[in-house]
């Protein structure tokens, strides 16, 4: 596919129609269990994709080192930690353009079996938060209505590639 550069951070970006797609140039190295990881990124990634099925938008998926600043709460956003330290770390990020959450909707999307998609069991979310508790990591959903929606999953750096 066709090479994209971001001006921003100069990391390489390839278009695969509707999802883009950055990754460092530098190693980033997590301890973890990798089933578990590719099952987050799957299910990062299909939540965009199933959220915007009806509207034209564009969804990037990066990874690359990150400040996680903690847990908080704020209009659109919620943030989860299960122990990662403040300071870098590795982040999984899905960002689309698409039709974002009203704030009702975001206060209870992490919630198990909850969907807003019919034959849909409300796994997905909970997979990802999951994932980012059994990995001492975090978890953070952003979202305007109308601009888009990221979800970034957090994990520590492994020892020595802090």
């Amino acid at each position: 596919g066709r090479k994209w550069e971001r001006c921003s951070d100069r990391s390489p970006v390839i278009d695969l129609g509707p999802v883009m797609t950055s990754l460092t140039d530098y190693p980033l190295v997590v301890s973890g269990d990798s089933d578990l990881l590719g099952l987050a990124v799957r299910e990062l990634v299909r939540n965009s994709l199933e959220a915007n099925r009806s509207s034209e938008t564009d969804i990037f998926v990066a990874v690359n080192r990150s400040e996680w600043e903690g847990e908080c709460r704020s209009e659109g956003v919620i943030s989860l930690d299960f122990g990662l330290s403040r300071g870098v770390a590795a982040v999984i990020s899905v960002v689309d353009s698409g039709v974002g959450m009203e704030l009702p909707l975001l206060e209870i999307a992490p919630e198990l079996f909850f969907s807003t998609k019919l034959a849909h069991a409300g796994l997905g979310l909970p997979a990802i938060i999951g994932v980012a508790r059994s990995h001492r990591g975090a978890f953070e959903l952003r979202t305007s209505v109308g601009k888009g929606t990221s979800a970034r999953l957090y994990l520590p750096l492994a020892p020595g590639f802090r």
